[in-house]
């Protein structure tokens, strides 16, 4: 649902890694003791691609941000991620149809990688 709350947000990415969810804080400073991830998020709204953003750059995360499927196509082919976080209705390409292309480079690759999804 349109807009992510932060700790929505948060729960779902400690879900696909296979983590717990912290607790929801007010802090400033990146506080993750783990691992720092890239992120891409493909977010069309402005007020939740600075949320999305705050709040794993809280958490001590990388973010790329893409404002449709295409642009995030583009930032894959330049950089490496971790995770996607992506928007189902965006203009241009959707999240539906950036996923499908996704998977797609991935197959072809040939190698076997993944991006985690989470449904």
């Amino acid at each position: 649902m349109k807009p992510v709350k932060a700790g929505d947000l948060v729960r779902a990415i400690a879900s696909v890694l296979s983590a717990d969810a912290p607790p929801a804080r007010r802090e400033t400073q990146p506080r993750r003791q783990g691992p720092r991830l890239r992120i891409l998020v493909c977010e069309d709204n402005a007020v939740n691609q600075k949320l999305a953003r705050r709040v794993l750059e809280i958490e001590g995360h990388e973010v790329q941000v893409a404002g449709d499927g295409q642009e995030g196509l583009r930032l894959l082919a330049s950089y490496e991620f971790d995770l996607i976080l992506m928007d189902v209705q965006m203009p241009n390409m959707d999240g539906m149809e950036a996923t499908a292309a996704i998977r797609a480079m991935e197959r072809a690759r040939g190698d076997g990688r993944r991006i985690p999804s989470w449904r």
